[in-house]
């Protein structure tokens, strides 16, 4: 066994292959050109147009499914298995109730918190989210895309993105590579200064975690992701 499959790494054998490398260009270069080239700002100007925010998230959600698709394809083709990204997807099935729970407590909070927020009349725009949802009907498909947004992101970008890469680049500039594609996969927003940084040190340390964890506890910060995105729905 080489040198990839170090501490580090899960101890599941894989070689890449040209799906490998398709699947790498899909999630570091296809994805985030693609949002940098979704018109944020035009889907969804100053005035508001309700619409346009359905549209935009959609898009999102669509785009994360298939890069999660193009990885999963990607790791049946180097005949790996999801352990090889530190994935135990039956951590998920035996805490199914649990993770049914606390998806039924996130729905409820998210069609009643524009009532306690807004009472009547929710605003155009969240005062803590540029493009966050505002009212009732919003806030619940939010949960979807929180739970996508933690499931796919850390899938592609820290369990594909990192385990893949270092094959050929090594670990440290594996990392990089994948905290910049994480960043810039956030769309027109990572131009934003602050923006910018909450992504790259959120990248930082989903990063260093699943490194730390030597890459076999990704459930974990799958878990973390959600429920940070999750808070949305209770902020004004």
């Amino acid at each position: 066994m080489n040198s990839a499959n170090s501490d580090t790494q899960p101890a599941v054998t894989w070689k890449p292959n040209i799906a490998t490398i398709l699947a790498l260009f899909a999630i570091l270069v296809a994805y985030p050109a693609f949002r940098m080239i979704v018109a944020y700002w035009d889907l969804f100007p100053t005035g508001g147009r309700p619409e346009s925010w359905w549209v935009l998230w959609s898009v999102i959600l669509i785009g994360h499914w298939v890069c999660a698709a193009i990885v999963f394809a990607a790791i049946a083709s180097e005949q790996a298995g999801a352990k090889s990204i530190g994935l135990n997807l039956k951590v998920f099935m035996r805490g199914r109730f649990i993770l049914i729970a606390i998806i039924l407590a996130a729905l409820a909070i998210a069609y009643f918190a524009p009532t306690y927020l807004y009472g009547d009349a929710p605003p155009e725009r969240m005062a803590s989210h540029p493009l966050g949802p505002t009212t009732a009907a919003q806030r619940v498909f939010w949960v979807l895309v929180a739970i996508t947004a933690g499931f796919v992101e850390e899938v592609v970008y820290r369990g594909y993105a990192i385990t893949r890469l270092r094959r050929f680049v090594g670990l440290p500039a594996a990392i990089i590579i994948a905290i910049a594609a994480f960043a810039l996969m956030h769309g027109p927003s990572a131009f934003e200064p602050q923006f910018l940084a909450l992504y790259l040190i959120a990248g930082a340390l989903f990063s260093a975690a699943f490194v730390a964890m030597k890459s076999k506890r990704l459930e974990a910060l799958i878990f973390i992701h959600a429920f940070l995105d999750l808070t949305v729905i209770a902020a004004p």
